[in-house]
């Protein structure tokens, strides 16, 4: 499932932007609390070519092969997910970076360019 960014004027508006911010801070602490809890799931890492099954066990191709499917989807989406929150802290650390930066300038502080030292 893919999601985009709203758009619009009204979506820029302090009570709006508050809003969808406060939601978002609410689906970051899911989708981090996500990802705590698949570090815990049992048989989620594969072994070996026997997706974890110990020797000696009854033998289950369709079972095995489903769950690696299984297994390889959350491990995906779980890489996914923790390349994400890394930019998305770039983007924000960049972005409060920047904006000091520029209001270093208005005030007087530092002088465009200088990077507000």
């Amino acid at each position: 499932m893919t999601y985009s960014p709203p758009t619009g004027s009204s979506t820029l508006q302090p009570s709006h932007l508050v809003h969808n911010l406060v939601t978002d801070a609410q689906q970051l602490e899911r989708l981090l609390q996500m990802c705590d809890d698949v570090k815990d799931l049992r048989g989620l890492r594969s072994s070996g070519p026997s997706g974890g099954r110990s020797s000696g066990g009854v033998s289950r191709p369709t079972e095995d092969a489903a769950l690696d499917e299984a297994r390889q989807l959350v491990n995906t989406e779980l890489t996914t997910a923790t390349t994400h929150l890394v930019k998305a802290s770039a983007y924000i650390k960049g972005s409060v970076a920047a904006l000091d930066r520029a209001l270093s300038v208005w005030e007087g502080r530092a002088q465009h360019g200088d990077g507000g030292q």
